[in-house]
């Protein structure tokens, strides 16, 4: 295992990871944890592509400053811009879970099927 002090220059670059608490545990965990990885599509309805951009925006702040978020982007098609993917990582499935259940969250739940064809969600697993 890599030492802490190696660790923490590694990742001192990383702007997410200033303003995460749960990183430094997460440096230290054994390196056969697995974090989840996962990808969420949203096809905005027609005439809502703004309104569906602007909801998922939202949540990016709020998401990359919980516990056990390791990455959280978003991004939207080259060729499509009412096609959105959130690219996502974290530090345990308890911690999806609890990202599941924050306030934020349960909001854009509220506004999806309005802005939103049904979600597709896929979960990965890292090859290399």
């Amino acid at each position: 295992m890599v030492e802490g002090a190696r660790l923490e220059s590694v990742f001192r670059g990383n702007s997410n990871v200033g303003s995460n608490p749960t990183l430094s545990a997460i440096l230290f965990q054994s390196m056969d944890a697995r974090p989840i990885i996962m990808t969420v599509i949203f096809q905005a309805r027609p005439g809502k592509e703004t309104e569906l951009r602007e909801a998922l925006t939202e949540v990016l702040n709020p998401t990359r400053l919980e516990d056990g978020c390791l990455f959280y982007d978003l991004h939207v098609a080259a060729d499509d811009p009412s096609k959105f993917l959130f690219h996502e990582s974290w530090a345990s499935n308890a911690h999806h879970e609890a990202h599941d259940r924050t306030p934020h969250i349960q909001r854009l739940r509220t506004r999806i099927k309005e802005l939103s064809l049904p979600p597709i969600k896929a979960w990965w697993e890292k090859i290399a």
